[in-house]
């Protein structure tokens, strides 16, 4: 609750900091945006004047006929987005124009007799509900003191003018105002609910606008506060002021404030209530779970059995620890098998080793000794005899001498110190009676590899001696750049291989558990692909 209160208050403290900042890019836009339609309207207004001055100073206009002043009108017409043109003497009388003269021909007349001169801007006419600009631009007026021959009256509708294309192409046509206000306070437009003819003398910004001043006020009102960009156009002394309300800008969570009493009481609820779950539904039952996890530590693997609660999560993470401690189960009761399967294995090697010293080394030594005594007792008597008898004494002793050399080959292989792999698994596979085969170069491995490799064969050829009833068997050896492929194949009767590790324990192949181990050890991977009735495959790939 009280991180939840820290929280609250550092969101307020943002969202108020980003409300200021809020408030000066959008005083800074609408400022922009008013500049920039004053300055269109400006620009636009500047080049409809330019133009009917090169026009009312052409010698079509100075000194051409009436046919001649009227084509040059249309032409001109035409070229300035349909502005309707016309030319009056000094005295105000119409000389060429359209053949029904635009309303606001009397009235720009009388303007134009009662105060004659030349205006760099339009002139604005009250008629056709202020909607149209008129100018007035002397013809053949030799000098600013002296009076022209005549008047070139242009007159412009003030929808030509940018401003309405602006508007539609901004967020403004929506929510907000834009009024176009001239030097007498006039609304020359405006969209929204003002009304064409208002005064605003006291309405912000136009004041300064038409003194020459530009900025940005926010102004309260009783339907919510505005914000009013105002700026002068240029060149005509007009007014232009932008407005729209800023609960139509600001977004939602800048009015965060207004119900922060509910939010600290909705957070003060939602707080206590993921307090009550989480220690009901979180905290107790990861206690419960973490004592059972030590249990598990202890060597009760059943611990974790039963369920703790909780949310489906913690119940999946309890199935999992009862998954892992059931699997570690399996792994020591293999491992325990695997174990005694070792010892037994070697006591029963002891034990075949003093059987076979004592049946057949000793018996033949035994032997040896009496055939010594019955070559030193008929050496004198029979020496021919005594010949043969010495033939039959190293008969048995050649045969005791290989017998040991069988066993030193046992216990360790000679070949393998000696000579390396190759000659090693050639023996091997010759004494087994199964073909061997090698390819690539010829390398020297670590005792480690070489002893392991040689292994993991002579224990594949004792299974398939005793359990394949194979007619063939093969050793294969293949040196690479970066591995060493052992392979030993045979055509046995094959068996169906477990899916675990720990299942070969538990199904008694402990020799190959063995080899597996001994494939690990040197980093290698042993793989054995077997199915019955199609033979055995066992691969060990070791990298180099």
């Amino acid at each position: 609750l009280p991180l939840t209160i820290l929280l609250i208050a550092l969101s307020l403290t943002g969202i108020r900091s980003h409300q200021h900042s809020m408030r000066l890019l959008v005083a800074e836009r609408d400022a922009g945006l008013a500049r920039l339609l004053a300055d269109d309207i400006a620009t636009a207004l500047a080049r409809y004047t330019t133009g009917l001055q090169v026009l009312a100073a052409s010698e079509a206009l100075r000194h051409g006929d009436s046919q001649t002043i009227k084509i040059a009108l249309t032409q001109a017409s035409h070229q300035m987005d349909g502005i309707a043109l016309l030319t009056v003497d000094a005295t105000g009388r119409v000389l060429t124009g359209p053949p029904v003269p635009p309303t606001w021909t009397d009235e720009a007349v009388r303007h134009l007799l009662t105060a004659p001169k030349t205006m760099d801007g339009p002139a604005i006419t009250t008629v056709a509900d202020q909607r149209t600009l008129v100018w007035s631009i002397p013809v053949g007026q030799e000098s600013p003191t002296s009076s022209p021959q005549g008047w070139l009256l242009a007159g412009l509708p003030l929808d030509a003018l940018p401003l309405a294309r602006l508007r539609e192409t901004s967020h403004l046509s929506q929510v907000g105002t834009i009024v176009l206000v001239d030097r007498e306070k006039r609304i020359l437009y405006a969209n929204g609910p003002l009304v064409s003819g208002e005064t605003l003398d006291d309405g912000p910004g136009v004041a300064p606008a038409l003194a020459g001043e530009q900025g940005v006020l926010f102004v309260p009102t009783p339907q919510g506060e505005l914000v009013v960009a105002y700026t002068p156009v240029a060149g005509v002394g007009w007014a232009l002021v932008l407005r729209e309300p800023w609960e139509s800008l600001a977004a939602p969570l800048l009015r965060f404030d207004r119900v922060m009493p509910f939010v600290l009481l909705t957070a003060a609820v939602v707080s206590l209530l993921t307090l009550f779950f989480g220690l009901r539904y979180v905290v107790r039952p990861l206690q419960k779970l973490e004592a059972q996890a030590r249990q598990i530590g202890l060597g009760d693997f059943e611990a974790v059995a039963k369920p703790v609660g909780g949310v489906k999560e913690i119940e999946e993470l309890r199935r999992t620890l009862d998954q892992m401690a059931h699997q570690v189960r399996r792994y020591q009761d293999a491992l325990e098998a695997y174990l005694g399967a070792m010892t037994r294995a070697q006591e029963e090697e002891r034990a075949r080793l003093a059987r076979e010293l004592h049946d057949e080394t000793v018996q033949t030594l035994i032997a040896l000794n009496q055939r010594v005594q019955m070559v030193q007792r008929t050496l004198e008597q029979d020496p021919t005899h005594a010949a043969q008898r010495l033939a039959e004494l190293r008969t048995m002793l050649s045969e005791a001498v290989e017998e040991v050399r069988r066993f030193s080959r046992a216990l360790r292989p000679l070949y393998l110190e000696e000579l390396g792999l190759v000659p090693a698994l050639e023996m091997l596979a010759r004494e087994a009676g199964a073909f061997f085969r090698y390819s690539g170069p010829l390398r020297r491995l670590t005792a480690e590899q070489e002893l392991a490799l040689y292994r993991i064969a002579q224990e594949a050829l004792s299974n398939v001696q005793r359990h394949a009833n194979a007619s063939h068997a093969e050793i294969e050896l293949a040196f690479a750049q970066d591995r060493v492929l052992l392979r030993v194949w045979d055509d046995g009767r094959g068996f169906a291989v477990p899916d675990r590790l720990t299942d070969l324990t538990r199904n008694g192949h402990f020799g190959l558990m063995g080899m597996y181990e001994r494939a690990q050890l040197i980093g290698g991977r042993l793989t054995i692909t077997s199915t019955p009735g199609h033979g055995t495959t066992v691969e060990v790939q070791l990298p180099l």
